[in-house]
């Protein structure tokens, strides 16, 4: 009803909040940010989620380090910096007549996670699931590129198969 007195758990309800954003101005007034001072935008999205994929297949795998597979991201306008979680899946079929071995890591932004390996007989598939990696990444200005890599080696080179399938797949939590 209109213009009726708010009944007491209503009251309670309006104190929590009261105290919410009493400490909410503590914590500006504290880290002495003037009020007022932030832009609304700020105050609205400070985290912007975000996902992407990429796919490689058919490709050729030699006995040095090389990037299989680049996933570009662009910095949205207004955000500083990242966390990156990365997951990531390589096969690669061993077209050799022998034993071969397969090591692959994921780069985030250039900080380089552990490298994991496979090894398998002559015909068999090399296969790494569940490749992971993550990172933060400050320092950034809207537009700007953040490279996000599977790379790999093996130990004897194999040939371009359509076995051969690179997948990566990055979270991104973008700060302001």
């Amino acid at each position: 009803m209109a213009g009726a007195p708010p009944v007491p758990d209503d009251i309670y309800a309006l104190g929590r909040r009261i105290a919410a954003l009493e400490t909410r101005v503590n914590l500006l007034t504290n880290r002495q940010i003037p009020l007022g001072s932030l832009p609304n935008e700020l105050l609205a999205a400070p985290v912007e989620p975000d996902y992407a994929t990429a796919l490689r297949e058919n490709f050729a795998l030699g006995a040095s380090w090389v990037s299989i597979l680049d996933l570009n991201l662009t910095v949205p306008e207004g955000f500083a910096s990242v966390v990156l979680i990365a997951q990531a899946n390589l096969r690669v079929e061993n077209t050799t007549a022998g034993d071969n071995l397969l090591l692959a890591e994921i780069i985030l932004a250039g900080d380089q996670g552990a490298a994991a390996v496979d090894y398998r007989g002559a015909g068999a598939t090399m296969a790494l699931w569940d490749l992971q990696h993550s990172t933060l990444v400050s320092g950034l200005t809207g537009g700007d590129t953040v490279t996000c890599t599977i790379r790999g080696l093996v130990a004897v080179p194999v040939t371009a198969s359509v076995g051969n399938e690179a997948r990566l797949r990055v979270t991104q939590i973008w700060f302001r």
